[in-house]
């Protein structure tokens, strides 16, 4: 692969490269309704504005075909917990993605493989909509099984198990390491299985990630992460783990969150995202890598010429640069999340 850092900046910041952003791209985790509610709402959102870190005009101009968007509650960081609360904040948020993508022709929301591939089938238009799957950072907010249910019958189709902390159902990762997942979040797993859900291991700590590993009978998704043997971050993923969640048929993304990426202090740039990627590439290789930006929930700095979603093709162009295949760059870029996907949703 090449490694002249100045070459894969010149190649990436170059606008007359050939290279093309491939036709379906798929992002694990952006925080679009979150982002929308602290920058002026949803129909702002849909405009767009200049710095953005997230907008629908930005998501066009990466090339970005479908994502994943996630719920994430402020319950889910106060320190007392209230179910009843958190239950109805993920209701509200829920509702809230409804109301701003139902009958939105900018939008169309995944709920299973024939909406996916419907998607993917399309052409690039300037006016395509675009894919939404609807997340659930942190359970926290699942008032049990039957409270998923209904989440499911209104679209959710993926959960993560726990954000930083710990609920009822996991650990995250600056909780207790010497706890995973509980019996009623083993439930879940199974459950989320059974309905066809995506399950997200990102936030969890190592152990919940072993008892999610040890239960899952789908691929396990890490939507946003990084590599520990990069970085030994709480947040990023070991190596034996990587390999593991590989071996489920599942996806490894790597997020553009500067504090996770290296340690303070340390520049972090394109080179340091393609580092976390050859990681992953060298320990599973092609099929198992994935987007997952955050975008839109990044408040701690992001990379250097990655610091909105219209930057995403500087990164194709990189992985080109850097002697990526175009058939790695295009199951990496989304085409990996499109066979997964096929094989949880049904």
């Amino acid at each position: 692969m090449n490694t002249d850092s100045a070459a894969i900046t010149a190649e990436s910041n170059n606008p007359h490269s050939a290279l093309r952003t491939p036709q379906f791209v798929m992002d694990g985790h952006q925080d679009a309704l979150y982002y929308a509610s602290i920058y002026g709402g949803t129909q702002r959102f849909d405009s767009g504005w200049e710095g953005a870190q997230l907008d629908l005009p930005s998501l066009r101009a990466g090339g970005v075909t479908a994502a994943f968007w996630a719920i994430f509650g402020a319950g889910e960081v106060r320190p007392a917990h209230d179910p009843a609360a958190c239950a109805a904040e993920v209701d509200t948020l829920l509702a809230g993605y409804h109301a701003w993508i139902d009958g939105n022709p900018d939008y169309r929301l995944i709920k299973d493989t024939a909406d996916l591939e419907a998607l993917a089938a399309e052409p690039p238009a300037a006016g395509q909509p675009l894919g939404v799957l609807l997340h659930c950072e942190g359970a926290r907010g699942i008032a049990g099984l039957d409270h998923l249910a209904v989440l499911h019958a209104a679209g959710l189709r993926s959960v993560g198990l726990t954000w930083n902390e710990a609920n009822a159902y996991a650990t995250g990762a600056h909780g207790n390491p010497a706890t995973g997942l509980t019996p009623a979040g083993r439930d879940l797993v199974r459950t989320l299985n059974a309905l066809h859900m995506a399950v997200d291991a990102a936030h969890l700590n190592r152990q919940g990630l072993w008892d999610l590993l040890d239960v899952a009978t789908a691929p396990v998704l890490v939507t946003h992460t990084g590599c520990a043997a990069l970085y030994a971050h709480p947040r990023n993923i070991a190596d034996d783990q990587i390999q593991a969640v590989a071996a489920t048929g599942g996806l490894i993304g790597i997020f553009m969150v500067n504090s996770f990426l290296a340690p303070a202090g340390v520049a972090v740039t394109l080179e340091t995202v393609l580092a976390h990627y050859d990681h992953l590439l060298d320990l599973v290789g092609p099929n198992h890598l994935a987007l997952g930006t955050d975008y839109g929930g990044v408040s701690s700095g992001l990379p250097a010429g990655l610091e909105t979603a219209r930057d995403l093709p500087r990164l194709v162009n990189a992985f080109a640069a850097h002697g990526y295949s175009d058939t790695t760059i295009a199951a990496l870029c989304g085409g990996n999340y499109r066979r997964v996907l096929a094989t949880i949703l049904g």
